[in-house]
């Protein structure tokens, strides 16, 4: 429990600049919207009846190369709008659908395993979470620019 709690202050920590940048209002509002992501595409996957979400898990890795190689170009091409955005929706995208993928894969372990460790199979649901709470604070905070 010591490495959790380790985890989760150094996460903190690397959110806090961003949240400071980005002001209480909109990291509200980003907060609101990823429960509804992450709550939505949890209860999908949990009343799915069967392992559809599990079986998406290549396509998934496929994806998420796809949001990295994305995020690479990025840097040295600042000026592309279209990295960004793939970078951005399409990587709110990927981590939804890999919130659900991450639910169900603890649900098939709860089930499966002999024996459950409840922390260490949260941790990609987590990841997923601080991921698509990154990316709508980014969105929320560039929608207020065009303003």
């Amino acid at each position: 429990h010591l490495m959790w709690a380790a985890t989760n202050g150094l996460l903190g920590l690397s959110i806090c600049g961003l949240c400071g940048i980005a002001g209480g209002a909109i990291v509200q509002q980003a907060a609101l919207i990823t429960g509804c992501i992450v709550g939505g595409m949890s209860t999908a996957a949990f009343v799915a009846p069967n392992d559809t979400f599990l079986r998406m898990g290549p396509y998934l890795g496929v994806g998420l190369g796809v949001v990295i190689a994305a995020s690479l170009g990025g840097m040295f091409f600042p000026s592309s709008s279209l990295l960004m955005s793939v970078s951005l929706y399409g990587g709110l995208g990927v981590f939804g659908l890999y919130a659900a993928h991450d639910a169900q894969r603890v649900l098939h372990d709860a089930q499966v395993a002999g024996r459950f460790d409840p922390i260490s199979e949260q941790m990609g649901l987590y990841m997923d979470t601080i991921n698509i709470f990154v990316r709508v604070v980014q969105i929320l905070m560039m929608t207020q620019k065009k303003k």
